[in-house]
Formats: C-alpha cells, sequence, structure tokens
C-alpha cells in the first residue's frame, strides 16, 4: 500500500477558504480594529485557488463546462456584490468588490485557449 504525501485539492480548498474568511473579516469589519495580520494571511488565499483552478482545467473532462461554471461564478457574484453595495454600503464608503471568480475565468480561458491551439497546431 502506497502512503500519498501533500495534500489533496479538497484539502487545499479548505486552506485557501479558511485564509479567504480572514482577508473578507478584515475587510468587511474593519471598523473594529481587526488586526493586519488577517489581511496579510487571508492573501495566501488567491495563489492557493489558482493553483487549484489551473490543475482543474487541465485534469477535468469537459473544459467548455469547467469554464462555463467559473463563468457562472463570476456573474453570480457580481449581482450579489451589486446587492450588497446598494443595500448594505459601508460606512466609509467604500464598495466590496470581492469576485476571484473573474480572475480564475480569465486564467483558465488563457489556458484553455493555449491548450486548444496546441493541439490543433499541425506540423
Amino acid at each position: 500500500m502506497e502512503i500519498k504525501k501533500g495534500l489533496n485539492s479538497f484539502q487545499i480548498k479548505m486552506i485557501a477558504l479558511f485564509f479567504m474568511v480572514l482577508d473578507h473579516i478584515h475587510y468587511t469589519l474593519s471598523t473594529f480594529n481587526i488586526p493586519i495580520l488577517f489581511n496579510i494571511l487571508g492573501r495566501i488565499s488567491a495563489p492557493l485557488f489558482l493553483f487549484i483552478s489551473t490543475i482543474g482545467i487541465i485534469h477535468t473532462r469537459s473544459p467548455k463546462k469547467y469554464l462555463l461554471r467559473l463563468w457562472l461564478g463570476f456573474v453570480f457574484m457580481n449581482i450579489g456584490n451589486s446587492i450588497i453595495n446598494k443595500f448594505f454600503p459601508l460606512p466609509n464608503g467604500g464598495i466590496i468588490m470581492n469576485n476571484i471568480f473573474s480572475t480564475l475565468f480569465c486564467m483558465c480561458f488563457i489556458i484553455y485557449c493555449i491548450d486548444s491551439f496546441r493541439k490543433n497546431k499541425k506540423i
């Protein structure tokens, strides 16, 4: 029996989620003097999510469906951000723009295009 070393993708996602929540706590509750350490640690989440999405687009059976899900996440989050900003404005006048799905979609779309070009290139 072989023992695998390292973390699987689910574990990496849960770690990224934890750090993302820390960052969001600092961002949305900044009027309560949340330590800047929350924000610093929260910045770890984006590279982890980007890494997992890269692995996901490479190993999925249907890259088009994968991209569609990322795009739908992007649209859903934009609608949610608009609603929150309209009905629950921040006291300092800022707006919430928490939407990593746009970055994930663009990155995965570029990977998909490069991979499609590479597969269809006639040499």
